[in-house]
Protein backbone atom coordinates (compact mmCIF):
# COMPACT_ATOMS: atom_id res chain seq x y z
CA UNK A 1 0.00 0.00 0.00
CA UNK A 2 1.47 3.16 -0.84
CA UNK A 3 -0.12 7.26 -0.34
CA UNK A 4 1.38 9.53 -1.52
CA UNK A 5 2.18 13.17 -0.58
CA UNK A 6 -0.61 15.89 -1.63
CA UNK A 7 -3.91 15.35 -3.01
CA UNK A 8 -4.96 14.42 -7.27
CA UNK A 9 -2.93 15.07 -9.93
CA UNK A 10 0.10 15.98 -8.46
CA UNK A 11 0.22 12.96 -5.92
CA UNK A 12 -0.26 10.69 -9.16
CA UNK A 13 3.41 11.31 -10.25
CA UNK A 14 5.29 8.63 -8.48
CA UNK A 15 2.25 6.22 -8.69
CA UNK A 16 3.56 4.38 -12.43
CA UNK A 17 7.21 4.11 -11.64
CA UNK A 18 6.45 2.49 -8.31
CA UNK A 19 3.86 -0.02 -9.53
CA UNK A 20 6.16 -0.82 -12.47
CA UNK A 21 8.97 -1.31 -9.96
CA UNK A 22 7.07 -3.14 -7.50
CA UNK A 23 5.84 -5.71 -10.22
CA UNK A 24 9.04 -6.32 -12.06
CA UNK A 25 10.96 -6.80 -8.34
CA UNK A 26 8.35 -9.30 -6.93
CA UNK A 27 8.35 -11.04 -10.69
CA UNK A 28 12.14 -11.46 -9.66
CA UNK A 29 11.42 -13.16 -6.24
CA UNK A 30 13.26 -10.26 -4.46
CA UNK A 31 12.71 -9.94 -1.06
CA UNK A 32 11.11 -6.73 0.94
CA UNK A 33 13.99 -5.38 1.71
CA UNK A 34 15.28 -5.32 -1.36
CA UNK A 35 12.14 -3.90 -3.19
CA UNK A 36 11.91 -1.37 -1.05
CA UNK A 37 15.29 -0.20 -1.31
CA UNK A 38 14.78 -0.14 -5.09
CA UNK A 39 11.58 1.87 -4.67
CA UNK A 40 13.25 4.55 -2.40
CA UNK A 41 16.22 5.02 -4.61
CA UNK A 42 13.33 5.28 -7.60
CA UNK A 43 11.81 7.85 -5.95
CA UNK A 44 14.45 9.63 -4.02
CA UNK A 45 16.10 10.12 -7.78
CA UNK A 46 12.68 10.63 -9.39
CA UNK A 47 10.43 13.34 -6.95
CA UNK A 48 10.40 16.37 -5.69
CA UNK A 49 12.16 17.11 -2.30
CA UNK A 50 8.64 18.03 -0.91
CA UNK A 51 7.02 14.67 -2.24
CA UNK A 52 7.46 10.64 -0.74
CA UNK A 53 5.51 7.96 -0.48
CA UNK A 54 4.17 6.36 2.80
CA UNK A 55 4.29 2.55 2.17
CA UNK A 56 3.40 -0.67 3.59
CA UNK A 57 5.04 -3.49 2.18
CA UNK A 58 3.64 -7.29 3.51
CA UNK A 59 4.95 -10.71 2.30
CA UNK A 60 2.53 -13.53 3.34
CA UNK A 61 4.38 -17.19 2.97
CA UNK A 62 3.28 -20.11 0.91
CA UNK A 63 1.94 -21.73 4.06
CA UNK A 64 0.55 -18.14 5.72
CA UNK A 65 2.45 -19.27 8.86
CA UNK A 66 4.17 -16.14 8.59
CA UNK A 67 4.05 -12.01 7.20
CA UNK A 68 6.90 -10.31 6.94
CA UNK A 69 6.78 -6.05 7.09
CA UNK A 70 8.34 -2.90 6.16
CA UNK A 71 6.34 0.15 7.14
CA UNK A 72 7.33 3.84 6.52
CA UNK A 73 5.53 6.55 7.32
CA UNK A 74 2.19 4.85 7.64
CA UNK A 75 -0.12 4.50 10.59
CA UNK A 76 0.71 1.33 12.62
CA UNK A 77 -0.79 -2.21 11.02
CA UNK A 78 -3.41 -4.50 12.93
CA UNK A 79 -2.96 -8.09 13.61
CA UNK A 80 -6.85 -9.23 14.52
CA UNK A 81 -7.87 -12.18 15.80
CA UNK A 82 -9.93 -14.49 13.45
CA UNK A 83 -12.94 -13.52 15.81
CA UNK A 84 -12.20 -10.25 16.34
CA UNK A 85 -10.03 -8.29 18.39
CA UNK A 86 -6.54 -6.93 18.13
CA UNK A 87 -4.11 -9.54 18.44
CA UNK A 88 -1.02 -7.21 18.02
CA UNK A 89 -0.13 -3.89 16.78
CA UNK A 90 2.70 -3.52 13.82
CA UNK A 91 4.34 -0.18 14.55
CA UNK A 92 5.66 1.96 11.10
CA UNK A 93 9.01 2.30 11.90
CA UNK A 94 10.34 3.56 8.86
CA UNK A 95 11.08 6.95 6.76
CA UNK A 96 8.57 6.85 3.73
CA UNK A 97 9.90 6.12 0.87
CA UNK A 98 11.46 8.70 -1.40
CA UNK A 99 13.31 10.91 1.72
CA UNK A 100 16.36 9.06 2.49
CA UNK A 101 19.26 8.75 0.04
CA UNK A 102 20.29 4.84 -0.36
CA UNK A 103 23.27 4.82 2.06
CA UNK A 104 20.84 6.22 5.08
CA UNK A 105 17.82 4.41 3.90
CA UNK A 106 16.70 1.52 6.65
CA UNK A 107 15.25 -1.80 4.83
CA UNK A 108 14.95 -3.65 8.06
CA UNK A 109 11.86 -5.78 7.84
CA UNK A 110 10.22 -7.35 10.79
CA UNK A 111 8.42 -10.53 11.33
CA UNK A 112 5.55 -11.80 12.68
CA UNK A 113 4.22 -15.75 13.23
CA UNK A 114 0.57 -16.18 12.07
CA UNK A 115 -2.57 -18.80 12.68
CA UNK A 116 -4.73 -19.56 9.75
CA UNK A 117 -7.64 -17.13 9.33
CA UNK A 118 -6.03 -14.39 11.54
CA UNK A 119 -6.28 -10.28 9.29
CA UNK A 120 -3.65 -7.83 8.63
CA UNK A 121 -6.04 -4.75 8.84
CA UNK A 122 -3.71 -1.93 6.35
CA UNK A 123 -4.92 1.47 6.21
CA UNK A 124 -3.75 4.73 5.05
CA UNK A 125 -3.36 8.33 7.60
CA UNK A 126 -7.24 9.23 5.54
CA UNK A 127 -8.90 7.12 7.85
CA UNK A 128 -7.81 8.17 11.39
CA UNK A 129 -7.76 12.03 10.06
CA UNK A 130 -11.32 12.05 8.68
CA UNK A 131 -13.30 14.54 9.97
CA UNK A 132 -16.79 14.76 10.73
CA UNK A 133 -19.17 18.08 11.15
CA UNK A 134 -17.97 19.10 14.35
CA UNK A 135 -14.05 18.86 12.86
CA UNK A 136 -13.85 15.25 15.34
CA UNK A 137 -11.05 13.35 13.99
CA UNK A 138 -11.76 9.48 13.50
CA UNK A 139 -8.76 8.74 15.27
CA UNK A 140 -6.82 6.16 15.87
CA UNK A 141 -9.06 5.60 19.79
CA UNK A 142 -12.41 5.11 18.09
CA UNK A 143 -10.80 2.82 15.21
CA UNK A 144 -9.28 0.83 18.45
CA UNK A 145 -12.39 0.52 19.96
CA UNK A 146 -14.76 -0.78 16.84
CA UNK A 147 -11.19 -3.39 16.14
CA UNK A 148 -11.19 -4.65 19.97
CA UNK A 149 -15.71 -5.11 19.83
CA UNK A 150 -15.11 -9.28 19.21
CA UNK A 151 -16.69 -8.94 15.96
CA UNK A 152 -16.21 -11.17 12.81
CA UNK A 153 -17.08 -8.70 10.10
CA UNK A 154 -14.05 -5.86 10.96
CA UNK A 155 -14.31 -4.61 7.36
CA UNK A 156 -17.84 -4.23 7.02
CA UNK A 157 -17.83 -2.48 10.35
CA UNK A 158 -15.25 -0.63 9.96
CA UNK A 159 -16.31 1.28 7.17
CA UNK A 160 -19.89 1.55 8.12
CA UNK A 161 -18.43 3.35 11.02
CA UNK A 162 -16.18 5.70 8.71
CA UNK A 163 -19.65 6.48 6.75
CA UNK A 164 -21.56 7.04 9.88
CA UNK A 165 -18.63 9.80 11.01
CA UNK A 166 -18.38 11.52 7.98
CA UNK A 167 -21.91 12.24 7.59
CA UNK A 168 -22.32 15.03 5.00
CA UNK A 169 -19.38 16.62 5.12
CA UNK A 170 -16.49 16.44 2.48
CA UNK A 171 -13.54 13.77 2.70
CA UNK A 172 -10.53 15.79 2.04
CA UNK A 173 -8.27 13.26 1.84
CA UNK A 174 -8.18 9.52 0.50
CA UNK A 175 -8.79 6.63 2.57
CA UNK A 176 -7.31 3.19 1.49
CA UNK A 177 -8.29 0.22 3.50
CA UNK A 178 -6.68 -2.97 3.11
CA UNK A 179 -7.36 -6.52 4.73
CA UNK A 180 -5.42 -9.48 4.12
CA UNK A 181 -6.87 -12.78 5.81
CA UNK A 182 -4.03 -15.26 6.72
CA UNK A 183 -5.23 -18.30 4.75
CA UNK A 184 -4.03 -20.18 1.63
CA UNK A 185 -6.72 -22.56 -0.28
CA UNK A 186 -5.92 -26.42 0.61
CA UNK A 187 -4.91 -28.01 -2.92
CA UNK A 188 -5.48 -31.71 -3.45
CA UNK A 189 -2.16 -33.41 -3.40
CA UNK A 190 -2.74 -34.14 -7.19
CA UNK A 191 -3.19 -30.77 -7.78
CA UNK A 192 0.29 -29.95 -6.00
CA UNK A 193 2.63 -29.70 -8.65
CA UNK A 194 5.64 -32.25 -7.88
CA UNK A 195 9.46 -31.85 -7.96
CA UNK A 196 11.33 -33.02 -11.05
CA UNK A 197 12.94 -36.31 -10.26
CA UNK A 198 15.63 -36.08 -12.95
CA UNK A 199 18.96 -35.32 -11.57
CA UNK A 200 20.28 -31.95 -12.37
CA UNK A 201 23.40 -29.71 -11.52
CA UNK A 202 24.12 -26.55 -13.02
CA UNK A 203 28.33 -24.86 -13.16
CA UNK A 204 28.41 -20.86 -13.43
CA UNK A 205 31.44 -19.56 -13.95
CA UNK A 206 31.50 -15.65 -12.84
CA UNK A 207 34.35 -13.21 -14.18
CA UNK A 208 35.82 -9.97 -11.99
CA UNK A 209 34.53 -7.94 -14.85
CA UNK A 210 30.92 -10.12 -14.41
CA UNK A 211 31.25 -9.28 -10.61
CA UNK A 212 32.16 -5.79 -11.11
CA UNK A 213 28.69 -4.93 -13.07
CA UNK A 214 26.30 -7.33 -12.26
CA UNK A 215 24.63 -8.93 -9.41
CA UNK A 216 23.40 -12.75 -10.82
CA UNK A 217 21.31 -13.87 -8.07
CA UNK A 218 18.24 -12.84 -9.85
CA UNK A 219 19.22 -14.50 -13.28
CA UNK A 220 19.98 -17.90 -10.70
CA UNK A 221 16.83 -17.71 -9.20
CA UNK A 222 15.02 -17.42 -12.50
CA UNK A 223 17.02 -20.33 -13.76
CA UNK A 224 16.88 -22.79 -10.47
CA UNK A 225 12.95 -21.92 -10.01
CA UNK A 226 12.08 -22.83 -14.24
CA UNK A 227 12.43 -26.72 -12.43
CA UNK A 228 9.93 -28.36 -12.04
CA UNK A 229 8.05 -27.87 -8.50
CA UNK A 230 10.50 -25.22 -7.53
CA UNK A 231 8.74 -21.95 -8.28
CA UNK A 232 6.63 -21.81 -5.08
CA UNK A 233 9.89 -21.30 -2.87
CA UNK A 234 11.08 -19.17 -4.96
CA UNK A 235 11.41 -16.56 -2.24
CA UNK A 236 13.60 -19.00 -0.09
CA UNK A 237 15.75 -19.64 -2.81
CA UNK A 238 16.41 -16.11 -3.34
CA UNK A 239 17.60 -15.04 0.21
CA UNK A 240 19.68 -18.09 0.95
CA UNK A 241 21.51 -17.61 -2.24
CA UNK A 242 21.79 -13.92 -1.69
CA UNK A 243 23.40 -14.53 1.33
CA UNK A 244 26.14 -17.04 0.21
CA UNK A 245 26.45 -14.94 -2.87
CA UNK A 246 27.32 -11.91 -0.72
CA UNK A 247 29.29 -13.91 1.67
CA UNK A 248 31.51 -15.75 -0.61
CA UNK A 249 31.67 -12.38 -2.27
CA UNK A 250 32.52 -9.60 0.23
CA UNK A 251 34.52 -12.15 2.71
CA UNK A 252 36.17 -15.03 -0.18
CA UNK A 253 36.81 -12.97 -3.08
CA UNK A 254 37.60 -9.55 -1.53
CA UNK A 255 38.74 -10.95 1.36
CA UNK A 256 36.83 -8.35 3.85
CA UNK A 257 36.71 -8.23 7.61
CA UNK A 258 33.55 -9.58 8.98
CA UNK A 259 33.75 -6.15 11.36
Amino acid sequence: MGDFTGHGLAASIGTLPVSRAFYALTQKGLSIPDIATEINKTLYELLPTEMFCAAAIVELNYNATQISVWAGGVPDLYLLHPNGGVKSTIPSMHMPLGVLPTLEFEDTQSIYHVKKLDTLLIYSDGLIELENASQELFGEDKLNALLSNGTTSNMDSLIQSVKEHKGQCSQNDDITIIELKCDVPELPCEQLEKFSIMPQQQTVKLSADYLKRVNPISEITETVCSIKGVLRHKSNIFLILSEAYNNALEHGVLKMDSN
